[in-house]
């Protein structure tokens, strides 16, 4: 008889070894056999705005519905991605880490310059945070059979460039100011 004959599961602790990455060794790679790793997979975002504003220069409040072809959750425990938001109109690009399938960080970078850090609490509780070329963006919201229900509040571009240059007219005592209005139109 062959040796593999003789092997019984409980040599090697109980272990199912059909359970290779999560019974899905086409999407997962584990090189220890310990943690699975995700294979770079592709997200795409369906948004729709269902009430409020979102505008890259004022700002935005609103409250939104999205669906999300890929959840995180089933992405193992390191993952990277790429994905299209279809409403605003741009690509994506992230990574992230889930520990114990209820606590994930999400960071990506969109083709509309902003840095966006997205915090799974719970496997339907999340938080997220933007801030670029499209201002400063706080949000939060749940997930409810792979929908996701989102409220978010954002200063735009604009409101945050009356602060700065109130800001410097006021340390700078004027000279900036009166130096960017001669530029602008020779005054």
């Amino acid at each position: 008889m062959d040796q593999l004959e003789y092997l019984d599961p409980e040599t090697v602790n109980g272990l199912n070894l059909y359970a290779y990455c999560g019974n899905n060794p086409v999407k997962y790679v584990d090189l220890s056999g310990s943690i699975p790793f995700a294979n770079y997979f592709f997200k795409s975002f369906a948004e729709t705005l269902v009430f409020g504003f979102n505008n890259k220069w004022l700002g935005r409040i609103d409250y939104s519905n999205t669906i999300i072809s890929e959840q995180t959750a089933d992405a193992g425990f390191l993952y990277v991605y790429s994905g299209s938001d279809f409403l605003n109109k741009k690509n994506v690009y992230g990574a992230g880490i889930n520990f114990w399938d209820w606590f994930g960080i999400d960071v990506s970078f969109d083709t509309d310059i902003n840095l966006n850090v997205g915090i799974n609490i719970t496997p339907w509780f999340h938080l997220n945070e933007s801030i670029g070329a499209s201002g400063i963006r706080v949000g939060g919201g749940v997930t409810i059979d792979g929908k996701s229900h989102d409220f978010s509040v954002g200063i735009g571009l604009a409101p945050i460039a009356l602060v700065a240059t109130a800001v410097i007219a006021i340390f700078d005592g004027g000279t900036a100011f009166s130096n960017v209005l001669s530029w602008l139109f020779g005054v």
